[in-house]
């Protein structure tokens, strides 16, 4: 089942600052990226970047091996970066800014 969160923002509206939801069942993981790591990815190439900032993260190997195979596929003109990443401890979404992340450790703390 998804669950829908917001983590508290010591800052700002909650809102604002971090929306996730879980799917246990798929062992999936979708954020919306604040706007403090929409500007960090921006330091990333375009075709990696989502158009509207919400990353899909799943730990099912078999799953991201299946949406790296349909990217390969994708004609040039079609989206050719898997839609699907793995979620793993070193996932670089997550290390590179939310385990980083003084706000992630506070909302973790509250869970």
């Amino acid at each position: 089942m998804t669950s829908p969160r917001a983590a508290p923002a010591p800052t700002g509206s909650a809102r604002d600052w971090l929306q996730w939801s879980t799917n246990d069942a798929a062992q999936g993981l979708a954020i919306t990226a604040p706007p403090d790591l929409q500007e960090r990815l921006q330091q990333l190439p375009r075709e990696v970047r989502s158009s509207n900032d919400r990353y899909e993260l799943c730990a099912d190997p078999a799953r991201v091996m299946q949406a790296i195979e349909q990217a390969r596929q994708a004609r040039a003109e079609d989206e050719t970066w898997p839609q699907l990443h793995y979620l793993w401890r070193s996932t670089p979404l997550l290390t590179g800014w939310l385990i980083a992340s003084s706000r992630c450790l506070a909302a973790i703390a509250r869970r």
